[in-house]
C-alpha cells in the first residue's frame, strides 16, 4: 500500500502501518516534521478490489531507518474519509 501526495501526484511512501489515528511510512527521502499533507492512501486488495482513503496528515516525526537505506515517518490523521479506513483497517486486521 502506498501514500500519494494529491497536490504533486508523487508518492509519499510505502505504508508500514496503519491505525485510525495515523499512518507511518517508509520513504526514501526524508519528510519535514509538521507538514501539513493532503493524501491519498491506495491499497489494492488480492481479491483485485482497491480502497483509497482521502486524508488530510500532519507529519509528526520522521528518522533514519535502521538499515541507513531510507526514512520512517509518523503522520497524524487531521481529516480523514472514516468509511474508507474502517474498511481498509477490517481488510488488514
Amino acid at each position: 500500500m502506498r501514500a500519494v501526495e494529491k497536490a504533486t501526484n508523487k508518492v509519499l511512501g510505502q505504508v508500514l502501518d496503519v491505525s485510525a489515528g495515523g499512518i507511518m511510512l517508509s520513504s526514501m527521502k526524508p519528510i519535514q516534521a509538521y507538514r501539513l499533507v493532503h493524501c491519498a492512501l491506495e491499497a489494492s486488495l488480492e481479491n483485485g478490489a482497491a480502497i483509497n482513503v482521502s486524508a488530510q496528515c500532519l507529519s509528526v516525526w520522521c528518522r533514519q531507518d535502521e538499515f541507513g537505506s531510507g526514512y520512517t515517518a509518523g503522520f497524524k490523521f487531521v481529516v480523514v474519509d472514516k468509511r474508507p479506513l474502517e474498511a481498509l483497517i477490517d481488510t488488514l486486521s
